[in-house]
């Protein structure tokens, strides 16, 4: 009998003819076999498929359930997302109000990954911060270029670096993700400017005379800066014009406007506040880098953050022009006859061209690191009439972290009228906000591109807040009469003032407008107050409200907001929208006691 042979060569399965008319080289139909593709004698021979088999557990807590997997098939490894809890059901809600329901050590919650090569299982993500749920599996689950990414239609959607978690628990230190802001797709927005102002608080013990006292500590006081309050009656304003002229050791000697002695006095046990701008004038210092860049040019600065997956914050707000005119911006010694002669100011020119960036950072500088996974900080610099975000230095971790500022959450970078070394892409400089819902039900990948199905995009915002504004001339409280001395708020103008909500991820609310636009309001001081549209009117020459001119820094807005936004645990219902809980201190970690369920926005 004829012995029929088929070595399925060209490893194609046809279904579309029937049994007796394939080809040789092609099959019919199979089970439980694969067809060899190696370039060996062994190609397009049938071998049996391996079976499955159990694998042993990584620890004996048999109540932890698996909500989502994913199998690496390249790597040959399984992903697992594990926890023990359940959300409650609305009795044991309402039970909880006055006794947790289970106690924060009994939740587990974690990712494990199970090597198939030797057969051992790692942790890389375990805490109560992942908020994981059995009443929410998670369903959308990628791994990218070694990024390992999912979502649950609970929170927001999450990634972490598998190596980096990894070698973390391999080496036996501190687990490398600890927080929420650590694992999320949206990653932190710093929403703070650059400071342009330096403050420094103290406590006068002594009265040396008229022109100096003793403070318990000097340090950061320098000549120049202006003691603008004190707790102790008689107030201290910025009109007052009390300067530093002296510091030695926990002694300062101050003069005033007049040169005369110290009015008001200052009181000994009386807590003073000193301020100075940080922008100044270094022309005279020798090796100058360019005294003049700045003199042409209106220049605002903002900063951004580098993370350790080489991914980038959205900008933060930019400073105000950094502009203070020659002679502060005063004509003095017959420049009014100059100017008249010539129709030129040459006096309006940028005084500035040497400025302390104060750069408020989210955590302490020495920690940013580990808090943020933050490995560099970008400076960025913008020109009044240009569009363009250049960037004027990158300082890396290291830097930060043994700067001399190391211990506070304020980075002080020395600008000093260097030209900016590069621009940022035209996509970034129009990068507001972050395509990154707050919950997503589904997650695929396409074209290295991580999508989202089925999903919020933002959280819901209160329609209105409670709050009236009015317009006043700067006080003590308005910081900006030290950093911008020659700004006001322009006159015969209307103002609408709105309030945008935006959560540390930088996803922001459309403008909230006051709920009480037409209802005047007094402050108990005899201040009218109006809605969220306020009218600036010029100042009238007899106007017993305004202050003389010497005293007067210039008008700004003031907003004073009547309620706080209703937090989700005052309120039975609850409020649409995620709101910090002062009680929580790991980002979105459950609670004991917390009403969380499946069907809210947290």
């Amino acid at each position: 009998m004829a012995e029929v042979k088929n070595s399925f060569i060209s490893s194609k399965m046809n279904k579309d003819l029937d049994d007796r008319l394939i080809p040789s080289n092609e099959y019919r139909d199979a089970l439980n076999i694969e067809v060899g593709k190696s370039e060996t004698n062994n190609i397009g021979v049938l071998q049996n498929v391996l079976g499955n088999y159990e694998i042993d557990k990584e620890d004996p807590e048999d109540n932890l359930i698996c909500i989502g997997m994913f199998m690496d098939n390249q790597n040959n490894k399984i992903y697992q997302f594990l926890t023990n809890y359940t959300d409650p059901t609305p009795s044991e809600i309402t039970l909880c109000e006055t006794s947790p329901f289970q106690p924060l050590n009994g939740w587990v919650m974690k990712i494990t990954v199970f090597d198939n090569d030797d057969q051992t299982y790692s942790t890389l993500v375990s805490g109560t911060f992942l908020n994981f749920s059995t009443t929410n599996l998670v369903l959308g689950v990628n791994l990218l270029e070694g990024l390992l990414f999912w979502t649950d239609n609970r929170n927001q959607p999450r990634k972490i670096n598998v190596n980096n978690a990894l070698l973390s628990f391999k080496s036996g230190g501190t687990p490398y993700y600890t927080t929420e802001v650590q694992i999320s797709v949206a990653k932190y927005s710093p929403v703070e400017p650059i400071s342009l102002f330096r403050r420094i608080t103290t406590t006068a013990t002594s009265n040396q005379s008229s022109f100096s006292f003793t403070v318990a500590s000097a340090t950061g006081i320098v000549p120049g800066m202006t003691i603008i309050s004190q707790t102790n009656s008689p107030n201290i304003s910025g009109s007052d014009f009390i300067v530093v002229e002296k510091v030695v050791g926990s002694t300062i000697t101050v003069y005033n406007n007049n040169l005369t002695a110290v009015q008001p006095s200052i009181n000994i046990g009386a807590t003073l506040t000193f301020m100075a701008s940080t922008m100044t004038n270094k022309s005279d210092m020798p090796d100058w880098p360019d005294p003049s860049f700045l003199e042409d040019k209106y220049f605002r600065f903002s900063y951004r953050f580098k993370f350790d997956d080489n991914e980038y914050s959205l900008m933060a707000p930019f400073t105000q022009i950094t502009y203070i005119p020659k002679q502060k911006g005063y004509f003095i010694n017959g420049n009014e006859f100059d100017a008249y002669r010539s129709t030129v100011v040459n006096w309006m020119e940028n005084y500035v061209n040497n400025i302390e960036l104060l750069i408020p950072l989210p955590d302490i500088c020495s920690n940013v690191r580990n808090s943020y996974k933050i490995i560099q900080l970008e400076i960025l610099s913008k020109e009044a009439d240009s569009t363009a975000v250049k960037v004027i230095d990158t300082i890396p971790y290291t830097a930060i972290a043994t700067s001399p500022l190391n211990s506070t959450n304020i980075y002080n970078y020395p600008y000093q009228s260097q030209k900016p070394i590069s621009p940022l892409p035209e996509g970034q400089t129009t990068r507001v906000y972050d395509l990154v819902p707050v919950r997503a039900l589904a997650q695929e990948t396409a074209g290295n591109r991580i999508i989202y199905g089925n999903f919020y995009s933002t959280y819901t915002a209160p329609s209105s807040i409670v709050y009236n504004t009015t317009v006043l001339p700067k006080s003590t409280y308005n910081t900006n009469f030290i950093e911008y001395p020659n700004h006001t708020l322009k006159q015969n103008r209307n103002y609408q003032v709105g309030f945008v909500l935006a959560d540390k991820f930088g996803r922001q609310s459309s403008v909230i407008l006051s709920a009480v636009d037409l209802f005047n309001f007094d402050d108990g001081n005899g201040v009218a107050f109006g809605g969220s549209t306020v009218y600036a009117p010029y100042q009238e020459e007899n106007d017993i409200s305004y202050p003389d001119v010497k005293d007067w820094f210039g008008n700004a807005l003031v907003a004073l907001v009547s309620q706080p936004i209703a937090s989700t645990r005052s309120i039975p219902n609850g409020t649409p929208g995620l709101y910090a809980e002062p009680v929580s201190t790991n980002g979105f970690s459950i609670l004991p006691g917390a009403t969380i369920k499946n069907n809210s926005l947290f």
